[in-house]
């Protein structure tokens, strides 16, 4: 086998490397990275690159995770306030059932204000 066609093999091996690279990244948006990675590296450029990968899955995955429990906390704060007649702390400004003595958010201590019939005028 003449020494160009191991040549011409491993420049088309390489080119592998970093289209490989390139297919790895490109859902992530570096597409460009990780053709350089492969390009440059060849298969410790793919490692690199399927790292990198698993590292930006990881962080979309907490990403997620951490606006699936903001939008579970939002239900539920409507939930208490859909129960009959809920009302607010005045403290910390949570909703709490309307027959609540105590705010199971902060344990402030719940008054209840007298309701007045009717304004007297004064003569």
């Amino acid at each position: 086998m003449p020494i160009y066609y191991t040549t011409e093999i491993y420049t088309v091996l390489w080119l592998l490397f970093a289209v490989t690279g390139t297919v790895s990244l490109y859902s992530f948006k570096y597409g460009g990275t990780g053709f350089v990675l492969g390009l440059l590296f060849g298969p410790m450029g793919i490692i690199m690159a399927l790292v990198i990968r698993h590292t930006l899955v990881v962080r979309e995955n907490r990403a997620n995770h951490s606006e699936l429990m903001k939008a579970l906390q939002l239900i539920n704060q409507r939930d208490i306030a859909a129960d009959e007649g809920g009302k607010r702390c005045p403290l910390c400004d949570e909703n709490i059932k309307s027959a609540a003595k105590v705010c199971k958010h902060c344990r402030q201590v719940i008054v209840k204000r007298p309701k007045t019939q009717g304004a007297t005028k004064a003569i």
